[in-house]
């Protein structure tokens, strides 16, 4: 190999451009790791407990809270209407 000369250290795709190719791509696919039963078990049950449980309270309780803050200022500025001729 000539120095300087890069064409060829540098593989080549049909159309003639620079592919780069990680070295360990042929031995491993990914590279997330294998997942066990137990943990995807776990994040299943998580994610049904915030889906079914946590968030239609968190709504419940935003929903509620517009309301009271909605009454009070009513309870002091009085209700939506016109003025009182």
């Amino acid at each position: 190999m000539v120095p300087g000369n890069q064409a060829e250290t540098i593989p080549k795709t049909a159309r003639g451009r620079a592919v780069m190719i990680h070295e360990n791509s042929v031995d491993h696919p990914t590279d997330a790791p294998p997942v066990d039963s137990a943990a995807r078990r776990r994040e299943i049950i998580m994610f049904l407990v915030l889906a079914f449980v946590i968030w239609p309270f968190v709504a419940i309780a935003v929903v509620g809270g517009y309301g009271f803050i909605v009454w009070m200022y009513q309870t002091i500025a009085g209700p939506p209407g016109p003025p009182p001729v």
